[in-house]
């Protein structure tokens, strides 16, 4: 239902701006988590594990943390850079307030808002509150369980 709330009333340029945003921040954090996974296998268990498996592992896992950091940065760039267009008003023209990107000819912009349009951006508000609380709260619980782990004794044939 909510999808077809977003194609009928489309997304503009700040909406979209945020989108692609909050899309590269999730998947730089889902790429360093990956990282962290694969770096624990790697040195989790060295005697159970094959020499191969976890030489590939932590070969992968240092790429994939290249990879998040380098994404994390660029999107903090980008954070940068909206703010400053955000700041300057840029995005705040008849073609950004339109939606004329997803709308095309059928764009238009809202004058006024009414009462039902207050109470439904309310709600978006708290459920994306919600939403993200949600996750760090679900990430710290993760990070607390798995981090009071015992490395093993250093392996002189390394």
């Amino acid at each position: 239902m909510f999808l077809l709330d977003v194609l009928r009333v489309g997304l503009g340029c700040r909406s979209d701006s945020y989108l692609l945003y909050a899309s590269t921040s999730t998947l730089a954090w889902m790429i360093i988590v990956s990282s962290s996974i694969l770096a624990h296998h790697a040195t989790a268990m060295p005697g159970s594990t094959p020499k191969s498996a976890a030489r590939i592992a932590r070969s992968l896992s240092i790429a994939l943390r290249r990879i998040g950091k380098m994404m994390a940065i660029c999107n903090a760039i980008w954070l940068v850079v909206l703010c400053l267009l955000q700041s300057s008003n840029f995005l705040n023209s008849c073609y950004c307030n339109g939606n004329v990107l997803s709308l095309g000819e059928n764009a238009y912009v809202v004058l006024e808002l009414l009462p039902g349009d207050v109470r439904d951006m309310t709600a978006a508000r708290i459920g994306g509150l919600v939403f993200s609380t949600g996750s760090v709260a679900i990430f710290s619980l993760f990070i607390a369980i798995f981090i009071n782990h015992r490395l093993p004794p250093p392996n002189e044939d390394r």
